[in-house]
């Protein structure tokens, strides 16, 4: 779990899909009121904390959002939300990734550029 700035918290995780050199990172952001500039916004925060660990990138990061705080949840249930699925539009409002209903994917260079904008 880590701090970004306009949620409640973000879990990140990295995961080896198919073989273990296919590194990809899967965060989940809480966000009380999720709408395209609040998802926006902590998109941006989110790369500014990954932007300078290496290991952090990986090949991708897809990001998910999730209604609510960490607390709200019971395990790792908050994995199956499907609260927010305007992902499309955050790609469009950022200028970077691809958005599919409840997932942004973004690679590494969009990451970096993300994490370096002012």
């Amino acid at each position: 779990m880590i701090s970004v700035s306009g949620t409640n918290g973000a879990y990140v995780e990295t995961q080896h899909s198919g073989a273990p050199w296919n590194t990809s990172m899967v965060s989940w952001l809480f966000i009380d009121n999720p709408s395209i500039e609040n998802v926006t916004t902590a998109v941006t925060g989110l790369a500014k904390q990954l932007v300078d660990d290496d290991s952090a990138l990986g090949d991708s990061l897809t990001v998910r959002v999730v209604a609510g705080a960490p607390e709200d949840f019971e395990g790792d249930e908050f994995r199956t939300a499907r609260d927010f699925q305007q992902m499309e539009q955050v790609a469009e409002e950022l200028g970077v990734g691809v958005g599919r209903d409840t997932r942004l994917v973004l690679d590494a260079e969009d990451v970096t550029g993300l994490g370096r904008s002012a």
